[in-house]
């Protein structure tokens, strides 16, 4: 059994799925002890088979303790957990440096945590990403139930204010480090070590997964941006660098002019809709099967390189 959902951007985020109610049901008449395990899986490219990485909770090996395990390309590693019936389970990736971290919270006052990495991912990234939740039970009268509380998604990257939000104020900000030629590497959205346009470019189409003209930054260019930009008033009004994003500015020169219209319809988005679809794709074949068999055929973890631990992060940021 599985539920899922497809995310997009190419941004480091944050994932938390809360689960109530877990149970892991087995047939006390056989002498065999069944496998249980409640996995995520995070797929960071659909176009690639194989970029993908699954952790969560299951039963050690012919035993009924539990473990919180991370698999991660063709290895694994694993932390001893004390099963809650409800349980946290999230992932944190860093784009800037490649890594991702892993835990499980036990929920409740005897709640435990563990945590893996971070680790270094090196593989492929796409814009267009996915996130299941998997239920795995050996076969026979065992069961593995449980219910989705909460499912967050928060971007992490792109938001320069602070203020937990992708907002005006944050492509503002940097349209300012593009346009007065500053190099405050805060900024720098694709990583190349300079902050230039292509930074507006990546921040605009894969952090904030819009289109050039989205003046409300709702996720589409429509004929609301349009009145929008033209009730500020400042089009072609001779004041230079008097304009910001929501009031027409999007070629990042600080005025909004025709070239800010000619630019935004070049992009091709108007009236598209938002951008990248949200239907949910099914699980492959090959991903429930890689994980059904390293759920019974372990192996051990190596060549992947854990990095030192992050002092503890701040509150993370949300889209709008």
């Amino acid at each position: 059994m599985f539920v899922g959902r497809r995310v997009s951007g190419q941004a480091s985020f944050t994932q938390q799925i809360t689960v109530r109610d877990l149970v892991f049901e087995s047939d006390d008449t056989v002498d065999l002890v069944p496998h249980h395990a409640l996995f995520v899986t995070h797929t960071f490219s659909d176009k690639l088979p194989g970029q993908s990485v699954a952790f969560g909770i299951r039963n050690q090996q012919n035993t009924f303790d539990h473990e919180f395990i991370v698999f991660l390309g063709d290895e694994h590693f694993t932390v001893p957990f004390e099963l809650t019936s409800d349980v946290s389970l999230a992932i944190d990736f860093d784009q800037h440096q490649r890594a991702v971290e892993f835990r499980v919270e036990g929920l409740g006052p005897q709640g435990s945590v563990a945590r893996i990495g971070p680790l270094t991912y090196e593989s492929e990234i796409d814009t267009h990403q996915a996130t299941e939740v998997v239920f795995v039970v050996s076969e026979g009268p065992n069961r593995v139930s449980a219910g989705i509380d909460t499912w967050s998604y928060q971007v992490t990257g792109g938001d320069f204010n602070g203020n937990g939000l992708l907002d005006v104020e944050d492509i503002d900000q940097l349209t300012f480090q593009v346009v007065h030629h500053l190099q405050d590497l805060r900024f720098d959205s694709d990583f190349n070590g300079e902050v230039e346009q292509t930074d507006r470019d990546v921040w605009i189409r894969t952090i904030a997964d819009t289109y050039y003209g989205d003046a409300n930054l709702d996720g589409q260019f429509n004929s609301q941006d349009l009145v929008a930009v033209f009730q500020a008033a400042e089009y072609e009004d001779g004041n230079n660098l008097n304009s910001t994003w929501a009031e027409g500015d999007w070629n990042g020169d600080g005025d909004f002019t025709s070239r800010d219209l000619v630019f935004a319809f070049q992009d091709g988005g108007y009236e598209n809709g938002p951008l990248v679809s949200v239907a949910v794709p099914e699980p492959s074949v090959s991903l429930i099967g890689t994980l059904l068999g390293l759920l019974f055929w372990p192996r051990v973890a190596t060549g992947f390189r854990l990095r030192p631990r992050k002092s503890p992060s701040q509150d993370r940021p949300s889209r709008t």
